[in-house]
């Protein structure tokens, strides 16, 4: 029996007409984002999904102290998952949307009254282009030879590309790669260092032991923010790491860099027609 074939990837993205920016405002909790998915529209099934890995991640944030370890982790990995699989399996969100409330229900109920506020940021909405995101998948598959990779997409802002930049990869590769997010918002949020737990490196760090650390943040203009989560990673492990970015600056596109210490991504990659 003949195996069945894959569906091409395409970004939500791809299907709004509106501008980026407006779209992305949001006022609501994260029980709000889910019941809305219940009747999905085509900028729901594009914004929505990372809102739910963005309220989860506030809420383990702001909760840290009196929360177990290993119940963050739980809530971030499931929310996740369900915003990968939106992505990838549009037509499955309603359904993809209620499990998930069921499970952070049972894991943390408290969860779904997190706050999913959302103010528009140009700057971002100007990266997250699915043509860049694909450029991105692109390189990245010619860079490591299609082997499977350890991707962090650097929020909040980075979620959205670095969901599609994953899922492009998967098509152009099909290797078993791992997702996770890290909130580092040194603009918004004024995080001095990537925002995760012993438990959240750890786990990263297991799946990067025989991976590439990809390090993702959808806007570069210093370099700094992408310079310290590497130098943060690098700490802890010596696997090897590349940096990435759709935007470098304000006139050059996506930028691949491979890290070493003390250097920072400083040398746009030609755009290349895909």
């Amino acid at each position: 029996m003949s195996e069945r074939p894959r569906v091409a990837y395409r970004s939500p993205l791809e299907a709004l007409s509106t501008p980026p920016a407006q779209d992305e405002a949001y006022r609501g909790t994260l029980r709000d984002v889910l019941h809305d998915l219940s009747l999905p529209t085509r900028t729901r099934a594009a914004y929505h999904p990372p809102r739910i890995v963005r309220a989860v991640i506030n809420y383990n944030i702001r909760n840290r102290a009196a929360a177990q370890p290993d119940v963050q982790l739980a809530l971030t990995q499931e929310a996740i998952g369900a915003a990968l699989a939106m992505y990838a399996q549009p037509q499955g969100i309603r359904r993809i949307a209620k499990a998930l409330t069921h499970t952070l229900q049972s894991i943390d109920e408290n969860v779904l009254n997190a706050d999913a506020t959302q103010l528009p940021d140009p700057i971002a909405a100007y990266s997250q282009a699915p043509r860049d995101s694909l450029l991105a998948a692109s390189l990245l598959a010619r860079k490591l030879n299609g082997q499977p990779m350890t991707f962090v997409a650097l929020g909040h802002s980075g979620i959205i590309p670095g969901m599609d930049i994953f899922h492009f990869y998967d098509q152009l590769t099909e290797a078993p790669s791992f997702f996770y997010v890290v909130r580092f918002s040194r603009r918004k949020l004024h995080d001095k260092m990537p925002m995760l737990t012993d438990a959240e490196r750890a786990l990263v760090l297991r799946h990067a032991t025989e991976k590439t650390l990809v390090l993702f943040d959808e806007h570069c203009t210093t370099g700094e923010t992408l310079d310290t989560a590497a130098s943060y990673f690098s700490k802890h492990s010596s696997a090897r790491i590349i940096t990435l970015t759709n935007r470098l600056g304000s006139k050059f596109g996506v930028s691949l860099h491979e890290h070493r210490q003390g250097t920072r991504p400083s040398s746009p990659v030609p755009q290349l027609q895909i």
